[in-house]
């Protein structure tokens, strides 16, 4: 914080872009914290996708645990992009 206006003052207090003026001397500005980035939900999509064409190229139809593994996993995908999807939207407008 460095002090602007009249040298004797000491009452003003440049904090970025803003002046705050004070009667008794120093002032504290909390901005708090910054909103969640959208990345790890954007990389969490593009997985999906990447694993639904996968699962799809590579499903056989025949009666394999493999096509069942690769089921169970888009799911559980899915399902954690969905989580990380809310808790951004909530984080960010709330």
């Amino acid at each position: 914080m460095s002090s602007t206006g009249n040298p004797n003052s000491g009452n003003q207090y440049n904090v970025g872009q803003n002046v705050y003026a004070t009667q008794k001397g120093k002032i504290t500005v909390n901005h708090g914290a910054a909103p969640p980035s959208g990345k790890p939900v954007l990389i969490l999509l593009g997985l999906d996708v990447i694993f639904f064409f996968y699962g799809m190229f590579a499903y056989t139809g025949d009666n394999t645990s493999g096509d069942t593994w690769r089921a169970g996993i888009f799911l559980l995908l899915v399902f954690v992009t969905l989580s990380t999807l809310g808790r951004w939207f909530r984080r960010r407008w709330r």
